[in-house]
């Protein structure tokens, strides 16, 4: 049998952890940042681990696109780089 993991704070067996989301740099504010899961001691809350959230940020990453709104500072994604004619290479001599 596998040993519980214990706190490193208050000693005690951890079978399951708190999770909790939070935002991480300047998303709070709308602005640059990403989203994130703390996890920690069920019994004491002292943080274990922070860890980015990738549900959260794919979802972000698709409103953006379907809204069109880019990151404040960034570029659009859609209509980002102008379209420019390809120029084809000369044909070789047979």
């Amino acid at each position: 049998m596998i040993d519980n993991p214990k706190c490193p704070k208050c000693e005690k067996d951890i079978a399951e952890f708190a999770l909790q989301h939070i935002a991480v740099g300047t998303k709070a504010t709308t602005g640059p940042g990403f989203y994130a899961a703390v996890v920690s001691c069920p019994h004491c809350r002292v943080v274990i681990s922070v860890v980015a959230e990738p549900n959260a940020i794919a979802a972000d990453v698709v409103r953006r696109l379907l809204t069109h709104k880019p990151m404040p500072g960034k570029a659009s994604i859609v209509g980002a780089v102008p379209q420019t004619k390809r120029k084809t290479p000369p044909e070789a001599p047979a």
